[in-house]
């Protein structure tokens, strides 16, 4: 089995902060000594990082047969303890959609023998192996050499493993698990993280609120793909499955949808009923569609990375567009400079 609860948990244990922090809506300030309340914002996370999770990886299938589904021990399960009632009824084997997360591993129709359309890389700006294709692979389907580099340096310390070898995130069970967690837990300015946005450490500012950026499960569709999800005149069909496997994720850890906004002794109302101050219904806040995806000039955009200062040699300077130098990085402003004016 690729997908099991080992991996998961090992996935997991590389980013302490998950289901570990949250925030007071009331105050912004930092939840401190009370276990119960954190707990709570727990299973909003888990809630939260399943249903991204079913939405990119889920099987979305009807009816099931056992054996179809190897690589996810979950389902095979869930398919065999539920067997033996279904044949006696003589009833076919169904498992809601929301349950049948961590399925895929590999984008369709894409292998490391496939054709050229499946390379998803860009050597010019960013570095690349001629051998590698780098199309979705594990859990969220990470695409091109520039996020197998980011991704590669955050859990091995090392930007080559992943670059020569990108296919180690569909072999290897906890990588394709944390291909999930990086996004998920990893701000990418100008976006912040699902993770901040979930637990209240992310505050809009007035840029964000006059865009309809707010606390909520629909921020986090617009951060991992509000590009092709959110900002139209009514919820697209991707953004409303997703919400809909957070409702029932919601249920199965029997947390509410409608919290009590502003209560001192709930506070976990970041995706639930607004004041009386707000024109959002409880719907939009879950929801993206009324979302201008460009988040210029929110609370988290900020210049982020290193490039060549054209008008002081021997300087680079910060930008907001990517580049392979992340300011989030000790020691790439030095390899900046040495990059574009070849210095020691």
């Amino acid at each position: 089995y690729t997908y099991t609860y080992y991996n998961f948990l090992s996935a997991a244990a590389v980013f302490p902060n998950f289901c570990n922090e949250g925030w007071y809506e009331n105050n912004n300030s930092l939840i401190d000594n009370n276990q119960t309340l954190l707990d709570q914002i727990c299973k909003k996370e888990l809630s939260t990082l399943f249903s991204h999770i079913v939405k990119l990886s889920g099987a979305r299938d009807d009816i099931y047969a056992s054996g179809k589904y190897s690589q996810n021990v979950f389902l095979e399960l869930e398919l065999q303890s539920n067997r033996a009632f279904n044949d006696y009824n003589q009833t076919e084997l169904i498992i809601p959609k929301w349950k049948q997360g961590f399925f895929t591993l590999v984008e369709d129709n894409c292998r490391e023998d496939s054709p050229l359309g499946c390379a998803y890389r860009d050597c010019q700006l960013f570095p690349c192996n001629q051998n590698a294709k780098y199309f979705g692979r594990g859990v969220s389907k990470m695409y091109y050499n520039e996020n197998y580099i980011e991704f590669s340096k955050k859990i091995y310390g090392n930007t080559n493993i992943l670059l020569n070898n990108p296919d180690i995130t569909a072999r290897d069970g906890r990588v394709a698990i944390l291909t999930s967690m990086y996004q998920y837990m990893v701000s990418k300015p100008p976006k912040p993280s699902s993770h901040l946005i979930i637990t209240g450490g992310w505050v809009p500012n007035a840029n964000d609120l006059r865009n309809n950026r707010v606390r909520g499960f629909g921020s986090t569709i617009d951060a991992l793909s509000g590009d092709v999800d959110c900002g139209a005149e009514i919820e697209s069909k991707e953004a409303q499955n997703t919400i809909n496997y957070y409702k029932e994720f919601r249920k199965f850890f029997n947390i509410p949808i409608l919290d009590l906004y502003n209560n001192s002794n709930n506070n976990l109302g970041f995706d639930n009923l607004i004041d009386s101050n707000s024109s959002f219904d409880q719907n939009k806040k879950l929801g993206c569609n009324e979302i201008k995806s460009i988040f210029a000039g929110g609370y988290s955009d900020i210049n982020s990375y290193w490039d060549r200062h054209w008008s002081e040699p021997g300087r680079c300077r910060l930008v907001p567009y990517p580049t392979k130098f992340s300011a989030l990085d000790i020691g790439n402003y030095k390899e900046c400079v040495k990059n574009h004016f070849f210095v020691n």
